[in-house]
């Protein structure tokens, strides 16, 4: 496709009417003018790397134990460790603080990625992760 097709697909004669049309980028001061001028994005919404308040809610919804109706614990994977909700609080409580810490040195990671290393991992193996991939990014500030 090129890059006047694209123009032509978002508000061309042939593009319709009455839709919702999302897009991203991670620079958007790349951006050609054209693709960004009013009447083809009439809103912009910034969305941030994860604060650790948000990363903290993110981690206790996604562990925090359910009951189902045989009164038996629900987990996302088999054989992963069941926790309390006050084991799960307290390891989320531990990667706000982490990843606020993190932040302060400029480093940061966003909700999409968080959510990754959740769906990969247990619980007590996603703040092993998040440590590893800050650990990563701080080898990397070093090349």
């Amino acid at each position: 496709m090129t890059f006047s097709g694209l123009l032509n697909a978002l508000d061309g004669v042939a593009s319709s009417e009455e839709r919702i049309i999302f897009m991203t980028t991670n620079h958007f001061s790349h951006l050609d003018p054209a693709l960004i001028r009013p009447g083809r994005v009439d809103l912009q919404e910034f969305l941030d790397d994860a604060q650790g308040e948000q990363a903290k809610r993110l981690f206790v919804k996604f562990y925090s134990p359910s009951s189902v109706t045989d009164e038996k614990q629900k987990t996302w994977r088999e054989d992963e460790e069941v926790l309390s909700i006050e084991e799960v609080q307290g390891m989320g409580e531990e990667l706000e603080m982490y990843l606020e810490e993190e932040k302060r040195q400029g480093r940061r990671i966003s909700m999409a990625s968080l959510q990754g290393l959740f769906i990969r991992n247990g619980a007590r193996e996603t703040l092993g992760a998040v440590k590893e991939l800050f650990a990563e990014k701080r080898a990397a500030e070093v090349e």
